[in-house]
């Protein structure tokens, strides 16, 4: 699968209450939730970058995997539940010579 949203337009979701969003793509994620929708993130697994932006408060609640770089940003609080791990495999990039 491709990407899903890009950096400069990410896509907008929300979820009900005791819902959460679960995306999985072979390039980018770029999510942005909206004021008064919950942002809870259950599981985002990319092969390329993650940038997750949130007007209020947002939830990580599972696994949060990029093989690029990790950007979190929330207008509230920025929760990372007992459950929810954060991770990158972003190498760093060698000098040329």
């Amino acid at each position: 699968a491709g990407p899903i949203g890009e950096e400069t337009n990410p896509l907008n979701v929300g979820v009900n209450l005791g819902g959460g969003i679960n995306a999985v793509s072979g390039g980018d994620i770029y999510l942005f939730g909206p004021a008064a929708n919950v942002f809870t993130i259950q599981s985002a697994l990319a092969d390329g970058d993650i940038g997750l932006d949130a007007s209020g408060e947002s939830t990580i609640d599972d696994q949060l995997r990029a093989n690029g770089a990790v950007k979190l940003r929330a207008g509230g609080r920025q929760v990372i539940t007992e459950t929810g791990t954060v991770s990158s495999l972003r190498r760093k990039r060698s000098s040329p010579l």
